[in-house]
């Protein structure tokens, strides 16, 4: 069973209160039409505080967005704020902006919204384009941190079931997601989207985890450990005796290195069961 306390994470971060997800963002009269009017591309501009990562023009999706948008033209506008002086900042919309620009397409159609505050618009920009894009689960895991975070800052709650309903995931997909961002540093939490020369993740989420126990140090320790070699990654098993020596504090680079160098070949059949057995037994210590 995992050490961590995650009964206490729980009852600390999971609030019971019904919010009405992404219907209180905008000013003004939430049953007004929005207004679609055209504008050009030179006179947009990337949200400052935009949370997803651009596309680069030659992954898959892009392609397809491009060709989509040369044979259909740009099916919903994009949403955008005045920009402080002349121009607008893209809330919603870069990837169509993106393949437009790359299509030497001029205007784009746009709705033009106003917020009370930056937070306002960042999150429009989460609540816009979360379900259209396929997120990795260390970005994916900010995101959801974030979220509650603003929304917190702004006075509102909301919970795990209502995040998990907005966009039709399991509940524990979400809370885990959510500890994996506010326990592990930006280097390990990058490590769960980074892949080998190989294409094995550098850590597993259920690896990452098991590791949410060590302290800053531990961590760097750990970071430096996996960057040192592009092929290394970390097992689930590796994982745990990782977590054991850290909570006693019995964690060295020695140590370190020598559980990372360890072989970790076994067989299809005991690999099966361990998953099973983990998915079972370990996680409902977690969740």
């Amino acid at each position: 069973m995992s050490q961590f306390d995650m009964q206490s994470f729980n009852n600390n971060n999971i609030s019971d209160e019904a919010t009405e997800i992404h219907s209180h963002v905008l000013i003004g009269d939430d049953n007004s039409q929005p207004q679609t009017t055209l504008l050009r591309l030179n006179e947009l501009y990337n949200f400052p505080n935009y949370i997803y990562p651009l596309s680069d023009d030659n992954r898959p999706e892009m392609q397809e967005l491009i060709c989509s948008i040369r044979n259909q033209g740009v099916s919903s506008p994009v949403i955008v704020r005045r920009k402080t002086g002349d121009g607008y900042e893209i809330i919603s919309g870069h990837r169509r902006v993106q393949a437009c620009r790359f299509l030497d397409i001029e205007q784009v159609p746009a709705i033009i919204k106003e917020y009370e505050n930056d937070d306002l618009a960042v999150l429009d920009t989460i609540y816009s384009n979360i379900t259209r894009h396929k997120l990795e689960i260390g970005v994916r895991a900010r995101i959801y941190k974030k979220m509650r975070e603003l929304e917190q800052q702004q006075g509102r709650r909301i919970t795990i079931e209502q995040i998990a309903k907005s966009e039709g995931k399991n509940e524990k997909t979400i809370r885990r997601a959510i500890h994996l961002a506010a326990k592990l540093n930006e280097g390990l939490l990058n490590m769960l989207d980074i892949k080998t020369p190989k294409g094995k993740t550098k850590l597993p989420s259920s690896a990452g985890l098991e590791i949410t126990t060590l302290n800053k140090e531990q961590q760097n320790m750990l970071l430096k450990a996996l960057q040192s070699d592009a092929e290394r990654t970390l097992t689930i098993d590796k994982a745990k005796s990782i977590r054991g020596l850290g909570i006693n504090d019995e964690l060295t680079e020695e140590k370190l290195q020598d559980i990372l160098s360890a072989s970790t070949k076994k067989t299809k059949k005991t690999e099966k069961q361990k998953a099973i057995i983990f998915q079972e037994d370990e996680l409902s210590g977690y969740f």
